[in-house]
């Protein structure tokens, strides 16, 4: 497929796909994983299954991650953790800087906790404050039956 820009030809979309966000992986097919992340978050075996595992993930950094949590995580636990990467990424529009952000993590061999990073990067829902209170006493409502008898027996 060619693109036309002002009539005149631009360039081939094969080429541009391929030197986008899948290069140095060879593979005759571009998946974009946000189009079928809800279905894959609902299904985390069929990622750990899928065929197009790797043209799926959206570029070398999440290549890398993957890699990392098959071999630090368990095996029904990797697809859960790294789906919920994608669909973060998806949903708040953040995926170079969260890939960034988790490849940074596992450099410096920390942790990787999925909720941590779901708090740092979920801008719609931000973290709630703490609200300091106290349980009244039960015995602030012994006034109600003492009125309740003044108004039964007055």
């Amino acid at each position: 497929m060619t693109l036309f820009l002002a009539n005149r030809k631009n360039k081939n979309l094969k080429k541009l796909l391929r030197n986008d966000s899948k290069a140095n992986h060879s593979s005759k097919y571009v998946i974009n994983y946000q189009h079928i992340i809800k279905a894959l978050i609902r299904k985390p075996g069929a990622f750990r299954k899928c065929k197009y595992q790797q043209e799926i993930l959206p570029n070398k950094t999440y290549r890398l991650i993957w890699q990392y949590l098959d071999r630090t995580e368990t095996f029904k636990v990797a697809p859960k953790i790294m789906l919920r990467i994608l669909k973060l990424a998806s949903d708040y529009n953040c995926e170079l800087e969260l890939g960034n952000y988790i490849y940074d993590l596992i450099s410096q061999s920390n942790a990787i906790s999925i909720e941590d990073i779901e708090t740092k990067f979920n801008s719609s829902n931000p973290p709630l404050p703490n609200i300091d209170c106290t349980q009244h006493s039960i015995n602030s409502y012994d006034f109600l039956n003492k009125v309740s008898k003044e108004v039964n027996h007055g």
